[in-house]
């Protein structure tokens, strides 16, 4: 049991008591927002994914369920419900195209934004410490930006960023340990502002981030997104390559996928000789990325060429 689970079923199974707790119930909203629920079913979902396509088909009429900017998972595969394009009876647009097989038969779940919700705003009317206040409305915030209303969320990360101040926690060694709730909130702010396609503002948000907290791959990858958009190739290539070698250890995180197809793109534009090898490279890194799954597909195929081949020789082909 984890020391989250463990520290959950003390909260809850105590009689109440530490749900009297406003540090408790932060705990909980923090990591019920975790857990996700299903729409339509466990044993056989309603969702289907093709490979490459933007939209994902549904059996079930989601137009009252779901919301554009709305965070979702289908089967394994996180996605946000486009902004721009409706949710109809038969179709989910997502905000990027599916990049694994395709797949029928899939659950829908989105996170438990409710409960968290609640839980933290608990919290909040029950303390009168700034720090745990700022940590619900962090949570709060957090509800509403995966629930896609950008602006409520906005209200809540500047509530908690006010509240919180800039606090620190690093290891003894230097390495950062947790992320107080005024970071974790400007963070939260970053992300709407590259939503919104504020780009300017998201960087000065993301390096004011990165001064603190150096290092930290999902600060950095964003960062060489936002320069790649605003044209300053050359430092976000630094940016993708770091992010890159800090998740040395997560080969089959997304996140490097991408910083690796971004730095192998921009090596690839260069015309010295020397940045096409080192593209060369990174292209090979992408394809390893996905080795898994290209050979279970070629087995896969082989598989029905053996069993057609098989038929056709029992005379079940003319």
């Amino acid at each position: 049991m984890t020391a989250d689970v463990a520290s959950k079923h003390r909260c809850a199974g105590s009689g109440g008591l530490e749900l009297r707790n406003s540090a408790c119930l932060n705990h909980l909203a923090r990591y019920i927002s975790t857990e996700w629920q299903s729409e339509g079913g466990i044993i056989k979902g309603i969702m289907s994914l093709t490979s490459g396509a933007d939209t994902a088909r549904s059996s079930m009429d989601l137009r009252n369920t779901l919301r554009p900017g709305q965070l979702v998972r289908i089967g394994r595969y996180r996605f946000i419900v486009d902004r721009q394009r409706p949710v109809t009876e038969t179709e989910v647009p997502l905000n990027r195209p599916h990049s694994g097989p395709s797949q029928a038969d899939l659950v829908l779940e989105y996170p438990k934004l409710k409960e968290s919700q609640e839980f933290a705003q608990m919290a909040l009317e029950n303390t009168s410490s700034a720090q745990i206040k700022a940590e619900a409305e962090y949570y709060i915030g957090r509800c509403f930006h995966a629930s896609g209303d950008h602006a409520k969320a906005k209200q809540h990360y500047h509530e908690a960023m006010s509240l919180g101040g800039d606090v620190k926690r690093r290891a003894a060694d230097g390495s950062v340990v947790n992320m107080g709730p005024m970071t974790l909130a400007l963070f939260g702010l970053a992300q709407i502002s590259i939503d919104e396609g504020n780009f300017p503002k998201a960087l000065v948000r993301l390096r004011r981030i990165h001064r603190g907290y150096p290092d930290v791959p999902e600060v950095m990858l964003r960062i060489a997104f936002v320069l790649h958009a605003l044209g300053q190739n050359a430092e976000a290539l630094k940016f993708f390559k770091r992010t890159v070698e800090l998740q040395a250890n997560h080969r089959n995180r997304e996140g490097r996928l991408i910083a690796i197809c971004m730095a192998a793109q921009l090596l690839h534009n260069s015309p010295r000789r020397l940045q096409q090898e080192e593209a060369l490279a990174y292209y090979e890194q992408a394809l390893a990325f996905h080795k898994p799954a290209v050979d279970a597909l070629k087995a896969k195929v082989k598989e029905a060429a053996k069993a057609a081949s098989s038929s056709s020789k029992d005379g079940k082909f003319t």
